[in-house]
């Protein structure tokens, strides 16, 4: 009976896991858990620090896992947190979720089995970027190109018709550049900077396209005597150290802008720019210059876990679901 079974939807394509009852958002925490030596489980989501005496796993990177066993135990965990389960009574369990485009049958499977040994009976999926063509787009049968940049990953996808024609990912997103912004820090200024300030620099000063719109900035760090230190930086050269990157996501824009004839569509009328990244100064203007087009959408709302909960009343009868 439906009132006995518990549906649940996740979103598993970026670095947190979400979880969605009832419309809501009733869980959002990172993809990780901590396990002893004998593969129980210390913690798990949030939880899990580096002072966990135990082997820390990240099961699933980019939306496909990594680790089968570690994933369907970190669901397991995370499917009883929201379900309160204590008692011996387990509810028949529905779960429905996204996964990237670019996953493939075997990939699809993992995924499938993962929910079923983790307690759901009956398993939905459905493309990341029907979901974010759900809440972002309002014309359905528009020819575009969505960017969708995450923690770990920029996925390119060609939408036309609402189909989806193909799909592409580079294995770096935000955290690769944080990263390297951390590094380059270290080696040259010899300052071990938090990740509060990283992020400012990325966001507010790094750019796309042309030169920081500051030389140079003075932050306060710890240095290698493990002292507070105050460093005046130059801008101009942490930006250089990212141009390398760039330009791979440069060239992967190019390779499918030439590939476009083959999938016998319209012409590409916009580019829809999603995620972390999209709030890159000149990553929009950048674009744009590159290929003609219109840049909509310039946000960093999470329009796959939007589109989601949109999508989830009807996910059974949806023909866009997968089984």
């Amino acid at each position: 009976m439906r009132f006995l079974t518990k549906i649940l939807s996740f979103d598993v394509t970026s670095s947190k896991i979400k979880i969605v009852r009832d419309g809501k958002v009733v869980l959002s925490e990172k993809t990780q858990l901590s396990i002893d030596e004998n593969g129980r489980v210390i913690a798990f989501g949030d939880d899990v620090t580096k002072q966990d005496k135990g082997t820390i796993i990240s099961p699933i990177r980019g939306g496909l896992i990594t680790d089968f066993n570690a994933f369907e135990q970190l669901l397991r965990s995370l499917i009883k947190k929201v379900l309160n389960k204590n008692g011996a009574f387990t509810p028949s369990l529905k779960t429905f979720c996204t996964i990237p485009d670019y996953a493939s049958e075997v990939d699809m499977r993992a995924i499938r089995d993962s929910f079923e040994h983790a307690g759901a009976r009956e398993v939905y999926m459905i493309f990341s970027s029907h979901c974010i063509n759900q809440s972002a787009v309002t014309e359905k049968n528009d020819s575009f190109l969505i960017i969708d940049s995450g923690a770990d990953k920029v996925s390119f996808s060609i939408m036309a018709n609402d189909k989806i024609h193909a799909s592409i990912k580079l294995d770096f997103g935000a955290e690769k550049l944080k990263r390297v912004l951390w590094s380059k820090l270290k080696s040259q200024f010899g300052l071990d900077c938090k990740m509060e300030v990283i992020e400012e620099l990325l966001h507010n000063y790094m750019t796309f396209n042309g030169s920081p719109k500051r030389d140079k900035m003075t932050i306060t760090a710890t240095n290698e005597n493990d002292l507070q230190s105050t460093q005046e930086i130059d801008l101009v050269y942490l930006n250089n150290c990212l141009t390398a990157y760039f330009e791979i996501i440069k060239n992967e824009i190019q390779m499918i802008l030439q590939d476009i004839t083959k999938f016998e569509i319209e012409s590409l009328k916009f580019i829809l720019l999603t995620g972390k990244l999209s709030q890159l100064n000149g990553f929009d203007s950048t674009l744009n210059q590159m290929t003609n087009l219109p840049i909509k959408n310039k946000s960093n709302e999470d329009y796959a876990l939007k589109g989601l909960i949109q999508l989830a009343p009807s996910f059974e009868s949806n023909m866009k679901c997968i089984r």
